[in-house]
């Protein structure tokens, strides 16, 4: 395991999911499915992510993401819902942001 989990009590990680070295999971967080969290990545407290890519060196806090690609060094800020996206590298979305089917482009 190349990876931190800050609470493994209260994190779920289904078993066809792949994670990169030097993640850092915090507590409270599940990632179901076919998820991808690349290298570097931090996925802070109380996030759900499904059947989605996250690229290297991105930041999730506090948000929902299924069925996504977010790309290399993105930030989600809290709050946050992106269903069916495509979020570019180096993107910022925004706190309390509802993404559906979008295309964000750096």
């Amino acid at each position: 395991m190349d990876y931190v989990l800050i609470d493994k009590k209260s994190t779920f990680i289904d078993k066809e999911t792949k994670i990169g070295k030097n993640v850092i999971i915090y507590e409270n967080n599940r990632i179901d499915g076919r998820s991808v969290i690349e290298d570097n990545v931090t996925i802070f407290p109380n996030c759900y992510i499904a059947n989605s890519i996250i690229g290297k060196g991105s930041k999730i806090y506090t948000s929902v993401i299924e069925n996504s690609n977010i790309g290399r060094c993105a930030f989600v800020e809290p709050f946050s819902l992106i269903k069916g996206s495509i979020v570019r590298e180096k993107c910022k979305v925004q706190a309390f942001s509802k993404l559906k089917n979008a295309k964000i482009d750096s």
